[in-house]
């Protein structure tokens, strides 16, 4: 998994490790390349009809040692605006609770 930032700079933040499409996958998340000190994240997407829940879980805070807690932090309070700018460019409405983890992030 990489990012290309505004300046065209290529950065990897993961590997992919389980894909199962149309129902989850699994990344292996070492921002900045470290990864050893990977946490990982799960993403599964649950068929409700006409909408589609999308479950986040981000474990394994353990792999960072000392600095689990603060980084456990920073993350709870930014997958909720993730997870909202994701909703936007799929054109549906946000279900995100403001300023709060949204279903299954942890």
């Amino acid at each position: 998994l990489f990012e290309i930032d505004s300046a065209g700079a290529t950065h990897r933040w993961g590997t992919l490790n389980v894909w199962e499409p149309p129902n989850r996958l699994v990344i292996e998340w070492h921002p900045y390349g470290e990864s050893g000190t990977a946490t990982e994240i799960e993403i599964r997407f649950v068929d409700r009809g006409s909408s589609t829940l999308v479950e986040l879980e981000h474990r394994n805070w353990e792999a960072l040692g000392d600095q689990a807690a603060e980084k456990r932090s920073a993350y709870e309070g930014g997958w909720p605006g993730v997870l909202a700018l994701f909703a936007d460019s799929a054109g549906r409405p946000n279900t995100v609770p403001a300023g709060g983890a949204a279903d299954g992030a942890s």
